[in-house]
């Protein structure tokens, strides 16, 4: 298969998509691009170019990503990568940075990894006691961005990726 549709690129994708920082707008145009160039292209890859609802897209992702021959995947990257794509969430304004706070520990709790959902929790409890401060608030951000340098050098690249995709099809 193409290297652009390797594992731990599809599992990015589907990172991206379940932190909502893409949709199937992106991902179609991506997966159309290697329909055309694959002469028999697997299922979820025509799945994800037909489907609009992010959980069925996710699920199509999934399919490959999980399928065998199982791959190793490393949960803190993808830990760190879906708290990225929250980040930039909050860096086009889609998300105010109490959200961002709030989601990023609920996300923390869940994965019950590397990352602490206590941080995120007490980042936001003194960014509300703060009043909202805007100059914690940039602090906080910079300490965030700080520890997610490296996910942002992965997320960044595969979402201008997909917006030229997406901007060519238009």
């Amino acid at each position: 298969m193409s290297p652009e549709i390797d594992r731990p690129m599809v599992r990015r994708l589907q990172t991206m998509l379940d932190a909502g920082l893409i949709s199937y707008r992106e991902l179609q145009p991506w997966a159309e691009s290697l329909l055309a160039s694959i002469s028999s292209p697997p299922q979820w890859l025509c799945d994800v170019a037909v489907q609009k609802y992010s959980p069925d897209v996710s699920k199509s992702l999934g399919k490959y990503v999980w399928s065998q021959p199982f791959e190793s995947v490393d949960y803190s990257e993808a830990d760190d990568e879906h708290l990225a794509s929250l980040y930039l969430r909050f860096e086009r304004r889609e998300l105010s940075w109490a959200t961002f706070l709030s989601l990023a520990g609920r996300y923390a709790d869940n994965a019950d990894r590397a990352w602490v959902c206590e941080e995120f929790y007490e980042l936001l409890n003194e960014f509300e006691d703060a009043a909202f401060s805007e100059a914690l608030e940039r602090k906080q951000q910079g300490t965030i961005a700080i520890k997610l340098h490296a996910a942002f050098g992965r997320v960044r690249p595969v979402l201008d990726d997909l917006r030229r995709r997406r901007r060519a099809t238009r």
